[in-house]
């Protein structure tokens, strides 16, 4: 049997999620991954409906970490009670965490009535004034929201009529714009639930052109009563604000100042979940099953042998859901996506996409027959091919590739080697990459976990394994640390140098350019000539 026929990835949970686009996409909904993170952010919502003050909540994470996602799920739980969207949001909500969802429902119903839910206003950032994408945002709402009793007909169409002409402004008012969002509250009758995806955009553009747009009316719209306001950032606010001057980074820290930061960051436990929930059976063959679970056992056994805390914690139905990924390579691949790659969006990539070296490759070009002895595993040295593959771009602009540059240098200078040497090369400079001070240090016997193909005897492969491990330190390709029980594929060093240039990047970013360049490139001091006026000629001499 084809592998494909019996296991395959959801490809539906891999879709990229917009704001406006996805809205009442039940599809969409329904294959969100409510996670810890995202039930943090709601429970501070239940404290702000219940009285709490800090109604103003920045989303603070890296690239592809799921902040769109969450935001589509969090604007449709604040929908009316009536919508399919907003019945499939609660739904989840329940399941995950039912104290919190009775509390919340509760004080949605409170705030509104006939159970129409907040007045929600989702907007995804341009590179544009914030206004704009503010008077954008309620206008779309405006014209999205079915719960408009008829007798407002006449005052929605003059609330639209408003926004076009401060959209065919420059740089719409900030006083008449905040009046607006102030009078669609009163007429929907209910707090407003206001989400600005992407709004580092908008944070860009203002630091590029401060005369644009105005940030108080974030300040001006937080201070609203029952107004309450989430924007997603991929790094703080005042990242954006490099350039700006002592007193702009001053109006700046008013405006942060009234939004709680929430660092949007999962961990790795959340992205292990994902892929055994990304990986579903297509077929209940009760031998192939069996064969599957005996692979687990063994894996499990082996693995409580090892110093390793993520791998010692896994159970059998873990291992089992994880099937064809070694254990691991599925424990490493979460390490991978967040430093080497775009996190969630990455994952999603490797367990989904058509690229070459992606998991559906795997599954369509290897079988699966427990008579055979044989269980087809993905194993770490396809991990380090389908990185280096498919997320070289991606890895020559961060501080950490000098890392992976040279590893991928001796590899290639290697590929002329036996295809078990090259292997276990890949599987050591994998290790070596995402290693920490008691995480995956490539030791003798972690290095030969990750070459355990069960059922199949071990005695054999680890043999080659010695001979391959050997034959490299002698051609100088490997180096053994004995005072750390760790091969490296290069020396190395204790310093880290991207933390090293980060700092100086950030010393730089405050200066002015003529203070840097007289920092680094000092002028030398020069001793004045003296200056004589001859007489009988009637001109002027330096004297040297």
């Amino acid at each position: 049997m084809i592998l494909a026929d019996f296991i395959s990835p959801d490809v539906r949970a891999a879709r990229s999620v917009n704001l406006e686009r996805d809205k009442g996409h039940q599809a969409t909904l329904r294959h969100y991954h409510l996670t810890g993170k995202g039930l943090e952010i709601l429970s501070r919502l239940a404290s702000a409906l219940n009285g709490e003050r800090v109604s103003a909540w920045s989303l603070t994470g890296p690239y592809g970490m799921g902040k769109s996602s969450f935001a589509n799920f969090l604007m449709a739980l604040c929908g009316p009670a009536s919508e399919e969207e907003t019945r499939i949001a609660r739904q989840m909500l329940e399941e995950k965490d039912s104290s919190l969802g009775m509390n919340l429902f509760h004080l949605l119903s409170k705030h509104s009535s006939r159970g129409k839910g907040l007045f929600r206003v989702g907007v995804t950032a341009s590179f544009e004034s914030i206004n704009r994408t503010l008077a954008r945002g309620l206008r779309q709402a405006l014209l999205k929201t079915t719960h408009w009793p008829r007798r407002y007909r006449q005052e929605l169409s003059d609330l639209i009529l408003a926004l076009d002409g401060l959209l065919a402004q420059e740089v719409p008012e900030t006083t008449r714009l905040v009046k607006l969002f102030r009078s669609a509250k009163e007429l929907y009758g209910a707090p407003v639930a206001l989400m600005v995806d992407e709004f580092g955009k908008n944070l860009e553009y203002t630091a590029r052109f401060p005369a644009q747009g105005d940030l108080f009316i974030l300040q001006a719209l937080a201070e609203s009563a029952t107004t309450f306001i989430w924007v997603c950032l991929h790094q703080a606010f005042e990242e954006y604000a490099s350039k700006l001057s002592a007193r702009q980074l001053q109006e700046w820290g008013k405006v942060q100042g009234r939004f709680e930061d929430v660092s949007f960051v999962e961990p790795r436990k959340e992205m292990m979940r994902f892929i055994c929930e990304t990986l579903t059976r297509n077929s209940n063959d009760p031998s192939m099953s069996k064969a599957v679970r005996n692979w687990a056992k063994h894996f499990h056994r082996e693995a409580k042998q090892l110093d390793i805390p993520d791998l010692k914690e896994l159970d059998v139905d873990t291992i089992e859901r994880f099937y064809p990924l070694h254990p691991l390579a599925a424990v490493a691949l979460p390490e991978l996506c967040v430093r080497f790659a775009q996190n969630d969006r990455s994952l999603f990539a490797f367990l989904c996409s058509g690229e070459p070296n992606a998991l559906p490759a795997f599954l369509a070009s290897h079988s699966l027959d427990p008579s055979s002895g044989q269980m087809a595993t993905f194993s770490p040295d396809l991990l380090y091919d389908y990185f280096l593959s498919s997320s070289s771009t991606t890895l020559m602009n961060r501080p950490e590739s000098h890392r992976w540059i040279e590893i991928h240098d001796i590899i290639e200078r290697s590929r002329s080697i036996d295809p078990f040497h090259l292997s276990v090369l890949k599987v050591i400079g994998l290790l070596n990459l995402i290693s920490g001070p008691s995480r995956f240090r490539s030791s003798h016997k972690l290095v030969s976990f990750a070459f355990l193909r069960p059922p199949s005897k071990s005695d054999e492969v680890l043999r080659e394994l010695e001979g391959a491990i050997e034959e490299s330190i002698q051609k100088g390709v490997l180096v053994y640390r004995q005072y750390a029980d760790e091969y490296r594929l290069w020396e190395g060093t204790d310093f880290d140098i991207p933390a090293a240039i980060r700092e100086r990047k950030r010393l730089f970013a405050s200066q002015t350019l003529e203070a840097i360049i007289k920092e680094t490139v000092p002028l030398s001091s020069l001793t004045a000539s003296s200056l004589s006026f001859l007489i009988i000629k009637g001109c002027s001499r330096l004297n040297n």
